[in-house]
């Protein structure tokens, strides 16, 4: 029985209107406007740099050819891609074959870079080479014989693939059908042509990555490799537009398999959310480099026009109205308050029934309230888990739920602005933790959880009503994780 049959690949439906993300332009617009000074800092090259990293190493525990601990994985991303960085037991293979293939992935990395500074259109020599360079140390890949029975053979290197690759499932009867061999140079052929009118046409980058990585996966042309492939074609596209590497992390590969086999069923538009809310967790990364960082190893000539810079964007801020952000934040402050105070009922009446001393309330301080600065320990810790700069000088207000039964839960959302000088974009970081009693009747903050993978960000660009849509939905989602983590405690 089959679970998914082989069709040729389709194009883009001619509205697409209603794909592309509608968090990304204004969030793209305030990068251009404000990345001439951040690309030209050592910081920012450092961030490209751990990026590439990442995304070099990544790619293969994706598609499970190696397996490294997470502690070694940040060594390898902070210092670089070295077998010294990597103590013995902690992979599942030889260190030094797997650091051979994490190169193989940085070189194809490298190579993209080039690729696009030559301006040469996507063709199929260049994904045949794209191939080579990602599996120059692979040299096997698993397969099954006429009889079922799993093999070892050799990987072809650059070659279409002379055989089906359909992937089974253990102990079922599942089969994924991709392209048949004898239509893989048809099927690519389709691909880049309709690739390069999307280029001619203006698609949005988000929209096209996705829609090329996932016909690229429904031909599977090659042997094995075909996911870094379409990863790198993905990553191709973003450079293209100036944006960011695609980093797909191990924590993110249920969510990601599961757009692609919706993306199977001829619905795109989860996979291409997916690839947006990574692009928007780099773009928020990187604004929010701290101006320490960028004066690194600087001059005293250059920490003066740093200086000087740093007062002309103050300036600007002020000529660019950046209060409108403050407004929209009010807006979504008050919308938090009213549906915070309404889960915190909800929740009391809960655990009143079972003892009427437990109980729940709603807390919160807008912008320029005495209390506006509470919780910074907080926010700041729940900041570097998600690897950002939480400024709580340029806007600060926060709402929280108080759950009291036999421990004390907090679900803390908090707005404060994005890096350390006002840019114009706002966040909202949600969280939540436990307060634990001392010897001393105080308490202490302890397991600080964020309750959603993404920052919710606006900017001054942004329209109000479509914002608060925005907003509602994610504070729906970081609800029932919060809601979840306080149950679990009990």
């Amino acid at each position: 029985m089959s679970s998914h049959k082989w069709a040729s690949i389709t194009d883009l439906p001619d509205d697409i209107s209603g794909l592309a993300s509608n968090e990304l332009p204004a969030l793209v617009q305030v990068w251009h406007e404000q990345s001439d000074r951040l690309k030209q800092s050592e910081a920012y090259r450092d961030f490209l740099d751990r990026l590439r990293r990442q995304l070099a190493i990544e790619t293969g525990i994706i598609e499970r050819l190696y397996n490294i601990d997470r502690g070694v994985t940040q060594l390898l991303i902070e210092k670089g891609i070295d077998e010294v960085y990597v103590p013995h037991g902690t992979t599942d293979r030889p260190a030094a074959e797997v650091i051979a293939m994490i190169r193989d992935h940085e070189s194809a990395i490298e190579g993209m870079f080039a690729y696009i500074a030559s301006r040469t259109p996507l063709t199929k020599a260049y994904l045949r080479e794209l191939h080579k360079v990602l599996t120059a140390h692979q040299h096997h890949v698993e397969a099954v014989n006429m009889e079922g029975q799993p093999i070892t053979v050799t990987l072809l290197r650059g070659e279409w693939k002379k055989w089906p690759n359909n992937p089974t499932r253990r102990n079922s009867s599942w089969l994924h059908e991709y392209c048949p061999p004898e239509h893989v140079e048809s099927e690519i052929n389709n691909m880049i042509e309709w690739h390069r009118f999307h280029e001619g046409k203006g698609v949005p980058p988000e929209v096209e990555a996705a829609w090329l990585h996932h016909r690229f996966t429904q031909i599977h042309p090659f042997q094995d490799g075909n996911g870094r492939v379409a990863r790198c074609l993905a990553t191709l596209v973003f450079l293209k537009a100036e944006w960011f590497p695609l980093v797909i992390t191990r924590d993110d590969r249920p969510v990601y398999i599961s757009a692609l086999e919706t993306a199977d069923s001829g619905q795109l538009k989860p996979l291409i959310d997916f690839f947006a809310s990574r692009q928007k967790r780099a773009f928020i990364q990187c604004l929010s480099l701290s101006e320490e960082v960028l004066a690194k190893g600087a001059q005293v000539r250059q920490v003066l026009e740093s200086a000087r810079e740093t007062i002309r964007e103050r300036l600007a801020a002020q000529e660019k109205d950046y209060e409108q952000v403050n407004k929209i934040a009010n807006a979504l402050v008050i919308g938090l308050v009213q549906r915070l105070r309404i889960v915190a009922e909800e929740v009391s009446q809960i655990v009143k029934e079972s003892d009427a001393a437990y109980s729940s309330w709603c807390a919160n301080a807008l912008y320029g309230t005495p209390n506006d600065f509470y919780h910074r320990y907080q926010i700041i810790q729940n900041a570097r888990t998600m690897g950002y700069f939480a400024n709580t000088n340029s806007y600060r207000a926060w709402a929280a739920v108080n759950i009291q039964t036999n421990v004390r839960t907090e679900l803390l959302f908090s707005f404060h602005g994005l890096g350390q000088k006002p840019r114009g974009i706002l966040v909202c970081a949600a969280m939540a933790y436990r307060r634990e009693p001392t010897e001393t009747n105080e308490s202490r903050i302890d397991d600080i959880q964020p309750l959603s993978n993404d920052l919710f960000e606006f900017t001054y660009l942004d329209d109000t009503e479509a914002v608060k849509m925005r907003f509602r939905q994610w504070l729906e989602d970081c609800l029932v994780s919060g809601l979840e983590y306080w149950r679990t405690e009990l």
